[in-house]
C-alpha cells in the first residue's frame, strides 16, 4: 500500500479551490514534475543503483502558487517518493512572500535553501542532464539542504549594460542529510553493517547568496554561505559552516555548470567538493553529457586512522539523452566511481568491509531513466 501522508490534505484543498478546466489562472498556477530511474552497479550501493538493480527510484512533486493580492504570493510543494514497501510524502516547501518591490521581498515558512545551482531544482529532471545531481555537493554529504524553516529576504536589481544582481539572506533552521564516514571506522561492525543516512538539524542558521548576471546571455556567477549550530552524539553542539562558488552557462544547445564547495564541522571534519558538468544538444532530440565529480573529506583531530577510501570520491559520468520535447526526456548514463565516500556496501551487509571481504573501492553504475515536467 502507498503510504501517503498528511501533505495530501492541504494539496487536495488547494486543488479543490482551483477553477475547473485549467491548470493556470491569473491568480493561481499548478505545476508538477516527476522522475524514474533504474540503476545497476557491480557491487556497492551508489546514488540510484545497487548490485541487483534498483527500480524503486520514482518520485513526483506538485507545486502551487497563489497570488491573493498584488503584494502577496503563496507557494507550496509536496513530493511523493517511491520506496521499497510503498511511498513517502513530504513537503518540499510552503511559504508566504510579501513583495515590497523587485529589490525587496520578505519570505516566511519552509523555504527552498538558496545554495549553489541545484538546491532549488534538485529533483527537476528536465533541468538536469543526468538522472541524479552531483553527489559531492548534493548527495549525502551534508553540504547543502533542500530548504530552511525561518525568515528570509530576496530581491533583484538589473543594471545598465546587461548586468544584474540577485541576492538572498535568511535565518532559521536548516535540515541536512549526511552519510558520516566516521561511523565506519576501520571496518564494519559485524552486527551493524555500513553507515546509513543521518538527518541533522542545523539550528540558528544564518546564510545568504549573491548571483551576478552578465551581458553574455545565459552566463552567471554566484557565491553563497551559511553557518549554524549542530548537535553532537555527546549532547554538545558544534559549529557547522558551508560556503561555495558557482558558475553556469545556459544558452542555445549548451549547458555548462560548475561548483566548488567547502564544509567545516568544527572539531569533526572539513570537506572540499567540486564538479564540472557539460551537455550539448546535437539535434532537437539527442543530447550528450559528461560530468566530473570530486570530493575529499579530512578528519580534524579524530578518526585519523580511517581508511582514506571512505573519505574520497571521484566520478566520471557520460550520458546520452533523447528529448521527446521540452517536457519529457529519456536518459542513459554510465558512471565510473572511485572511492567509498558515497559508494558503499548494501545497508545491513555485515561482511563487506572486513578483512575477509574488503570493500570494493571502484564502482560501475549504469542508469536508465526518464523525467517529465508540466
Amino acid at each position: 500500500m502507498m503510504r501517503l501522508g498528511w501533505p495530501v490534505i492541504p494539496l487536495a484543498l488547494l486543488l479543490a479551490a482551483a477553477p475547473v478546466g485549467g491548470q493556470q489562472t491569473e491568480r493561481m498556477q499548478i505545476h508538477g514534475f516527476g522522475t524514474w530511474a533504474y540503476g545497476n552497479t557491480d557491487g556497492n550501493e551508489y546514488a540510484v543503483g545497487e548490485a541487483d538493480g534498483r527500480y524503486a527510484n520514482a518520485q513526483f512533486a506538485l507545486n502551487l502558487a497563489a497570488q491573493p493580492s498584488d503584494t502577496i504570493v503563496l507557494r507550496a510543494q509536496a513530493a511523493w517518493h517511491r520506496v521499497e514497501n510503498g511511498a513517502e510524502a513530504e513537503f518540499s516547501y510552503a511559504y508566504g512572500e510579501w513583495r515590497f518591490s523587485d529589490a525587496l521581498r520578505l519570505r516566511a515558512g519552509l523555504i527552498q535553501q538558496p545554495a549553489g545551482l541545484y538546491a532549488e531544482i534538485l529533483h527537476v529532471g528536465t533541468l538536469q542532464p543526468f538522472a541524479f545531481p552531483p553527489q559531492s555537493i548534493y548527495g549525502p554529504a551534508g553540504m547543502v539542504a533542500e530548504g530552511y524553516q525561518g525568515l528570509g529576504i530576496t530581491g533583484s536589481r538589473y543594471l545598465q549594460g546587461g548586468w544584474g544582481l540577485m541576492y538572498d539572506l535568511y535565518s532559521g533552521e536548516v535540515h541536512i542529510q549526511e552519510m558520516d564516514p566516521f561511523d565506519f571506522m576501520d571496518e564494519v561492525d559485524p552486527g551493524i553493517g555500513p553507515p546509513t543516512m543521518q538527518e541533522e538539524n542545523v539550528k540558528d542558521a544564518v546564510g545568504g547568496r549573491v548571483r551576478a548576471m552578465t551581458p553574455i546571455d545565459g552566463l552567471r556567477f554566484g557565491f553563497d554561505l551559511y553557518t549554524g549550530k549542530i548537535g553532537r552524539p555527546d549532547g554538545e553542539t558544534t559549529r557547522d559552516a558551508s560556503y561555495g562558488a558557482s558558475a553556469e552557462y545556459l544558452a542555445g544547445r549548451w549547458t555548462l555548470r560548475s561548483e566548488y564547495r567547502h564544509k567545516v564541522e568544527r572539531d569533526v571534519l572539513a570537506a572540499d567538493a567540486f564538479y564540472a558538468e557539460l551537455a550539448r544538444k546535437l539535434t532537437d532530440h539527442w543530447q550528450t553529457a559528461v560530468r566530473f565529480d570530486w570530493s575529499d573529506t579530512s578528519p580534524t583531530g579524530t578518526n585519523m586512522s580511517l581508511d582514506r577510501s571512505l573519505l574520497r570520491h571521484k566520478e566520471l559520468g557520460i550520458g546520452v539523452n533523447y528529448w521527446f520535447g521540452t517536457s519529457m526526456v529519456m536518459k542513459l548514463s554510465y558512471h565510473y566511481v572511485r572511492g567509498n565516500r558515497f559508494a558503499l556496501p548494501a545497508s545491513g551487509d555485515s561482511t563487506s568491509g572486513t578483512d575477509t571481504a574488503p570493500m570494493k573501492k571502484v564502482s560501475n553504475l549504469f542508469v536508465l531513466g526518464t523525467a517529465f515536467s508540466f
